[in-house]
């Protein structure tokens, strides 16, 4: 998933995969190194407008809801919130069988260190 906390105007995430899988699967690092080729889809999420407003609010230059220190506790909720209805969607659409190959599916965010892990 984007940068959702930072980005409210479009949530998204993209479709895209690695040709090789690492030896140890604990260590995430490899992540970073990128791997795909060519162009991948994104998909924009729909359905959390108001948290996407309530985010654009926190980060807004005129309204700087991030100088407030509740609002700033809220934030942090908010992300993981967030992060695990993403993990959720993901693995609900595991879960309908269509990904014909046996392979790790991951789903993140961007500077996010909550990687949720799924076996289609």
């Amino acid at each position: 998933m984007n940068g959702f906390d930072i980005n409210p105007d479009k949530w998204y995430f993209d479709f895209f995969g690695y040709r090789n899988y690492p030896e140890d699967p604990e260590d995430l690092d490899w992540l970073s190194n990128w791997d795909s080729l060519g162009e991948w889809p994104n998909m924009t999420l729909t359905g959390l407008e108001s948290v996407q407003s309530d985010f654009a609010w926190y980060t807004g230059r005129e309204t700087q809801g991030y100088k407030d220190q509740d609002a700033e506790e809220a934030a942090e909720f908010a992300e993981l919130l967030v992060m695990c209805k993403f993990s959720g969607l993901i693995e609900e659409a595991v879960k309908t069988g269509l990904i014909k190959k046996h392979v790790p599916i991951f789903a993140t965010a961007h500077d996010f260190d909550i990687v949720p892990r799924f076996t289609a």
